[in-house]
């Protein structure tokens, strides 16, 4: 498997701009002095694109079996979180925002789509989905929010196969994720 992370970032160190990550909670500055956790998953459902139910998660349940492991995080100074989960695969945008109030981590969560392993993680629309219309969604979730809410990605997470050549479906993720910087 392969796995493609581009990182949404505002404005340029080259530039002597100060730079900025999306966070749930909002715009971060980026502090490299801090440490970050660079792929992580709060909660992950292997079940399939197909199958997938995120309401039938019980965010408390969650958040009580993994709140003790993320405030461990603050011995080691870790400020910043990075949920690497995407949709259909069990991104929660709302659970992660829950899990920040809590803990005060930075946690950053993510766009686009997992391909790897044959596919079985795209949801059906994907096949009669044009890569530029896939950017534009991405792209929608970055400026609108995700699912109906006002949070953000930080991140295009894509997930391919090491085939060669990519099936046209990872094929299309990739030119989506180039597309959508």
């Amino acid at each position: 498997m392969l796995y493609f992370l581009i990182v949404f970032a505002y404005g340029s160190a080259l530039y002597g701009q100060q730079t900025y990550i999306q966070g749930v909670q909002g715009r971060y500055p980026v502090d490299l002095d801090h440490i970050w956790l660079s792929h992580e998953h709060i909660l992950v459902d292997f079940i399939g694109a197909d199958s997938i139910q995120p309401n039938v998660w019980d965010h408390n349940a969650v958040i009580k079996e993994v709140i003790p492991y993320l405030e461990e995080l603050r011995a080691y100074k870790v400020d910043y979180f990075v949920d690497a989960t995407p949709a259909y695969l069990g991104r929660d945008v709302l659970l992660l925002e829950k899990i920040a109030d809590k803990t005060g981590l930075i946690i950053v969560t993510n766009t686009g789509l997992y391909g790897a392993r044959n596919n079985k993680f795209l949801p059906k629309y994907v096949q009669n989905t044009s890569a530029e219309d896939l950017a534009q969604n991405w792209i929608s979730e970055f400026e609108d929010g995700i699912d109906d809410t006002d949070i953000k990605p930080g991140f295009i997470k894509i997930g391919i196969d090491t085939a060669d050549p990519l099936d046209s479906l990872q094929q299309k993720l990739v030119k989506a994720a180039a597309l959508t910087n």
